[in-house]
């Protein structure tokens, strides 16, 4: 059944992914470590959907079973997934006695930057192919430009790692490749390492 839990849990955690752009996989990211928080880490963890996309439509009708869902939630391998359209129930879900909440932020930006940036930690997804990396400059520029002490970390879901070295030393950042994986629900162990660092926090 669905954990719905009374009360606020003090010790919540919460991590926001934002893409660069379309394509680079945000929610397959966000998949990949909402699983391992629940699975490996043993946290009592949700990852929401707030963002247009609709991927998690898809997700829920090819994985979830009809008895394990209720209203704009199900679950998938210990996991509760919700999409949400508003702040109303974004924070609804805040009450509800996770540990850790993904926060699927999509490519949207303009609409996301100041929810993004009221994580505990924030996960900038980008891609490091040559028609991509651009507009991953870019968005590093904007959030460094801020200068804000938020906990970001940077990750690269395709291209070549050394195309990026410009961007980190100019910036004095460090971009993760994440490893390829065909199923975010089926993870190697090599995988386990990037997602440990980015479920915690810079600090």
């Amino acid at each position: 059944m669905i954990r719905k839990k009374a009360g606020v849990n003090k010790h919540l955690v919460t991590i926001g992914l934002l893409g660069c752009c379309t394509g680079v996989g945000v929610t397959h990211l966000a998949v990949m470590l909402a699983g391992f928080l629940s699975s490996k880490e043993h946290r009592k963890t949700a990852l929401i959907e707030f963002n247009h996309a609709g991927a998690l439509k898809a997700l829920r009708k090819l994985y979830s079973d009809e008895k394990t869902d209720f209203n704009n939630c199900f679950e998938i391998n210990g996991v509760d997934y919700y999409t949400v359209s508003n702040d109303r129930e974004f924070a609804a879900i805040f009450q509800m006695g996770y540990e850790y909440l993904v926060i699927d932020f999509g490519h949207e930006w303009t609409d996301n930057i100041s929810r993004f940036m009221q994580c505990d930690i924030g996960c900038v997804v980008g891609s490091l192919n040559e028609w991509k990396i651009s507009r991953f400059e870019e968005c590093v520029t904007e959030l460094e430009g801020l200068n804000i002490s938020g906990n970001f970390h940077y990750v690269s879901t395709f291209g070549v790692q050394r195309f990026g070295r410009d961007i980190e030393k100019n910036f004095r950042i460090k971009i993760r490749m994440v490893p390829f994986e065909p199923s975010p629900f089926l993870l190697h162990k090599e995988t386990f390492t990037l997602l440990e660092i980015l479920s915690h926090s810079l600090m």
